[in-house]
């Protein structure tokens, strides 16, 4: 009833209505346009816009026990190493040694960043221009499609006949698409302005830190929000190291150019002709540093923003040569890590080859694997007596089946995804933009999600062709965790490196309200307090990416370690991707490798195993 209120009195915020999935409405409700304009026009003096945890200017409070560590000043929430709502879980980690632990998350809160003063300037004149170049969010929303003329005019629906019906049914698709993309581009504006202001803030700061924590796996994050080195492609291109370390050989200076040569996109050729591709376009890629406005290069890049930064510190190598100081971070990603953690722990040759843990001259594609499968799977059923099925996947064909098809759901297996989760991925990330660009050229008819849910399904089977042994290991954890579950136990595990993980999801009771908003009816679930029952379904479906997201936060923690030992002070981290200076990325290459085969030589399963056996009662297996 307040929010109604607020809706009819102040014009602040309205009711959207969006249609997830098959037929799934949701209603949220979002500023309007003209408070969009008023908080972007003084979002420099407005405190909303001011995340609650801001990056510090001087090295975080070093973490010594569970509840003491990252913000020295008490004028902020306190916060716990580990994010959760059990008192008692974090006064057994108070109990716990676990100095590699502390270690190595003090060793990454501790990494001094600077603001990047380049791409500042270029972004914010771009932002203030109102362009879209790099993928600034437009300034203006899209304009709602022209409304057929019989309905104009008031046409009464007793005589609408069936093309008016059919006309109206595409007008208000269409309509409904362009409010959808609207909304999106409003939160968009917002997050874009946020980052601009927080990267203001500091500007003139000769060092920032980020304060970090763990959330209950493992895995660490920067705490303020907007603007820091886990953020949008944005608000990591406009940051940068604040010490440098300089590139004095051939080796150091090929790490900056695949760099560049990664954030363009170019990141599935061999590493030696992604030196090449650097070298051969350093002509444009100084010419672009020298004037971002007018070069169309940085704009064509996956990551534009990070590509930016990159040209203006590749611009600068080139003009001084070796010796050159850099500061920009120089990032390399696991290749579908979740399946490289599976592999890993099962030694599967089959799994490992398609995510580069064994030699081969050029990178393997998991993803691109997986979409050959798809385009054969498409092309028998294109062939099918099925008329429906056979328009289905020549549908699918004329779109075209590409790796980027296949990616989210193929990254996402490892993480829980089953076969209803692909479809919604693949509506969501492929066939949904692909209605709102194509228009009348969109294959399929209606929303799309037939074509989703049959992709969604050819997807699911495919991939489980390629990764055989990890789905079996993920089945193997769902019975484990519903075992404990049936139990009323938790499932709590030791990682590698002696972090104590507790999963322990409580059933939520839920209300059902009716109630009435701006004059229609609506039926609303609330959550209500956790009970003492464990969630069984939850348990069950989480501890498969659980238990890999606590390897590979292990993994990074043990990799972190290794180099603060050997000298490196600065890391740009997120789960799977690491960074460092050029010029000690050849050390932390080697490192990644290590650490990874010393976490799977041993057992990992069987520790697992035996940890929950002790816990269940003696006469559960």
């Amino acid at each position: 009833k307040l929010i109604e209120i607020m809706v009819t009195t102040t014009g602040l915020v309205q009711q959207v209505v969006r249609t997830t999935g098959q037929k799934r409405q949701e209603i949220f409700v979002e500023a309007t346009p003209e408070t969009i304009k008023w908080l972007t026009e003084e979002n420099t003096h407005s405190a909303l816009m001011s995340p609650v945890y801001l990056a510090t200017i001087i090295p975080p409070r070093p973490w010594t026990t569970p509840t003491s560590g990252g913000y020295w000043t008490p004028r902020v929430r306190k916060l716990s190493l580990v994010k959760t709502n059990s008192k008692a879980y974090l006064e057994e980690l108070a109990d716990h040694d676990m100095p590699d632990v502390y270690d190595a998350v003090n060793a990454m809160q501790h990494t001094a960043w600077a603001i990047n003063r380049d791409v500042l300037e270029a972004v914010k004149n771009l932002w203030e221009a109102g362009t879209t170049m790099g993928g600034i969010p437009s300034a203006d929303d899209l304009a709602l499609p022209t409304k057929p003329l019989f309905l104009e005019e008031g046409l009464p629906k007793e005589v609408w006949t069936e093309d008016h019906l059919k006309k109206f049914k595409k007008w208000k698709r269409a309509a409904k698409d362009v409010y959808s993309a609207n909304a999106k581009l409003k939160s968009l504006r917002l997050q874009f302005a946020k980052v601009m202001m927080v990267a203001d803030i500091f500007r003139e700061e000769d060092t920032i830190y980020f304060p970090h924590q763990l959330d209950f796996r493992g895995r660490a994050y920067a705490v303020p929000l907007f603007l820091n080195p886990q953020g949008a492609d944005v608000a990591k291109g406009l940051l940068t190291f604040a010490n440098g370390v300089a590139i004095n050989d051939e080796e150091s200076s090929a790490w900056l150019a695949i760099h560049g040569c990664n954030c363009f996109g170019n990141d599935k050729i061999s590493l030696e002709d992604r030196v090449l591709w650097a070298e051969y376009n350093t002509q444009e890629i100084v010419a672009c540093a020298n004037d971002p406005y007018n070069s169309e290069l940085w704009v064509r890049a996956d990551k534009p923003f990070q590509f930016l930064a990159f040209c203006f510190e590749w611009a600068a190598f080139v003009k001084q040569g070796f010796g050159f100081v850099s500061t920009l971070p120089i990032a390399m990603d696991g290749s579908c890590n979740g399946l490289q953690n599976f592999s890993g722990m099962l030694l599967d040759k089959v799994g490992g080859a398609a995510v580069n843990l064994t030699p081969s001259d050029l990178p393997a594609d998991v993803y691109n694997e997986v979409a050959q499968r798809v385009i054969e799977r498409a092309e028998q059923d294109a062939a099918s007596d099925d008329e429906e099925l056979a328009a289905m996947a020549q549908g699918w064909l004329k779109f075209g089946i590409t790796r980027s098809v296949c990616k989210r759901p193929v990254m996402t297996l490892c993480y829980g995804s089953k076969a209803y989760g692909f479809k919604t991925q693949v509506f969501e990330d492929t066939v949904r933009p692909a209605k709102f660009a194509l228009g009348d050229e969109f294959p399929w008819e209606g929303s799309g999600w037939a074509a989703a849910a049959y992709m969604g399904n050819v997807i699911w089977e495919c991939v489980g062709k390629v990764v055989v042994a990890a789905r079996q290991a993920m089945d193997w954890f769902q019975e484990s965790a519903g075992i404990a579950a049936k139990e009323g136990l938790p499932v709590r595990w030791t990682t590698p490196d002696n972090l104590v993980v507790l999963q322990a999801y409580p059933k939520i009771t839920t209300s059902r309200i009716k109630l009435a908003f701006n004059g229609v009816r609506h039926d609303v679930s609330l959550a209500a307090a956790p009970t003492k029952e464990l969630d069984r379904a939850k348990q069950k479906n989480g501890i498969s990416p659980n238990f890999i997201h606590g390897c590979d936060a292990s993994h990074m923690r043990s990799s972190v370690r290794r180099c603060h030992v050997l000298g490196i002070q600065s890391f740009s981290l997120i789960h799977d991707s690491y960074g460092t200076h050029a010029g000690n990325s050849g050390v932390l290459a080697e490192v990644l490798r290590e650490a990874f085969v010393d976490m799977y030589s041993g057992d990992i399963l069987q520790d697992f195993k035996t940890e929950l056996e002790q816990q269940l009662p003696p006469d559960v297996k």
